[in-house]
């Protein structure tokens, strides 16, 4: 788990990353619905996108599915990409490789966060 600034709409508080992998028998769809039925539970409120919000859980992979809609898109667009989710997804599988990508996450963060240092 890692506290990190917000990414998006940057006026709102920090937010706090985790990366977790779970068995599931159902459909991508499956699990989003059920996903969402958390946030929904917890309270989450959709009003702006990249806005505050109590919880936001995303899906990143499903068994190398590919899934391209309006609803769901797998693997989560970018998230080889940003370091809020390399970091924790690299203390949990640093030997994995994204699909889609020929790079380690431990060596995608790598790269990532030296981009980022670029940046700034």
């Amino acid at each position: 788990m890692v506290e990190t600034p917000p990414w998006g709409l940057i006026e709102q508080p920090s937010f706090i990353n985790a990366v977790c992998e779970i068995d599931f028998t159902g459909s991508a769809p499956d699990l989003l619905d059920i996903l969402q039925k958390i946030e929904n539970d917890m309270g989450r409120i959709r009003t702006e996108k990249w806005g505050p919000r109590v919880i936001d859980l995303d899906i990143l992979e499903f068994n190398r599915e590919i899934h391209l809609g309006e609803r769901l898109t797998l693997p989560h667009p970018f998230y080889p990409e940003r370091t809020f989710v390399l970091e924790p997804l690299a203390e949990l599988e640093p030997h994995w490789v994204p699909t889609g990508y020929r790079n380690t996450v431990s060596e995608l963060w790598a790269l990532a966060l030296a981009a980022s240092k670029n940046i700034n």
